[in-house]
């Protein structure tokens, strides 16, 4: 697995309190007997308009975990439809996300997601 993730620490605290004071970004949260087991950050973005492509604004999925002993339970599923209704309110009507190629298909597929690009990297050192 890629060496990329680490230990959420005090800059993850300071950016999920950006993120709870921005009225274009969520997060929900599935609780279970009080713990949380699963959550979804999203935002709203926009991009400019450019010779090759027009002005448009979408919702974008950062991130979306369920604790693995809950999976396959409809939780994500349910994450993913209140992000859709809250994009919707927002006058939204498509949602983008990465998914690491590791991970890549499954669930996303199963909710209705399909590819529209790809992102490559070579690695220098």
């Amino acid at each position: 697995m890629l060496d990329t993730f680490k230990k959420i620490e005090k800059e993850k605290i300071k950016e999920s309190r950006r993120i709870l004071s921005d009225e274009n970004s969520v997060i929900f949260v599935a609780e279970s007997a009080g713990k949380i087991i699963g959550f979804i950050h999203a935002s709203i973005k926009g991009t400019d308009a450019s010779p090759a492509m027009l002005q448009r604004k979408y919702g974008w999925i950062h991130d979306l975990m369920v604790r693995k002993k809950y999976r396959g339970h409809g939780i994500g599923r349910a994450l993913d439809k209140k992000v859709r209704a809250w994009a919707l309110g927002k006058n939204v009507n498509e949602i983008e996300l990465n998914v690491w190629e590791f991970s890549r298909g499954a669930f996303y597929e199963r909710v209705g997601y399909e590819t529209m690009s790809r992102r490559m990297r070579i690695m220098l050192k």
